[in-house]
């Protein structure tokens, strides 16, 4: 017996797996988060650190505020543990790229725009 790894596009995930039944067992189609296809390899879509990749999705959603549910979201889709979003947090607060208020209960981050250098 062989295990086989591959990766493919989204849309091409149901020809894939209808090529597949009933040759191979236990097929298990994970999401691969942050990768795209180049010149015959995997590489990552985003590099950088993790508060670059999670403060670039944040900019890129088109939003400026943000709550806890909403900032857990981005980290999932970010492959990314959606609990370390207070961490995550804090780092971009430390790096004045992020502004915490308080709402209640609940902190709202709001993104602090770039200035030029």
């Amino acid at each position: 017996m062989f295990k086989v790894e591959c990766f493919c596009e989204d849309k091409k995930l149901a020809d894939v797996l209808r090529a597949l039944a009933g040759i191979a067992y236990d097929v298990k189609p994970i999401p691969v988060t942050n990768a795209r296809h180049l010149n015959g390899t995997i590489v990552p879509r985003v590099e950088g650190k993790g508060i670059d990749v999670v403060y670039d999705a944040m900019k890129q959603s088109g939003q400026k505020t943000f709550t806890a549910k909403q900032f857990k979201q981005i980290l999932s889709t970010l492959g990314r543990a959606p609990s370390g979003y207070s961490h995550y947090a804090r780092e971009l607060i430390k790096a004045h790229r992020l502004k915490a208020k308080k709402v209640g209960n609940n902190y709202h981050w709001t993104l602090v725009e770039e200035t030029a250098k």
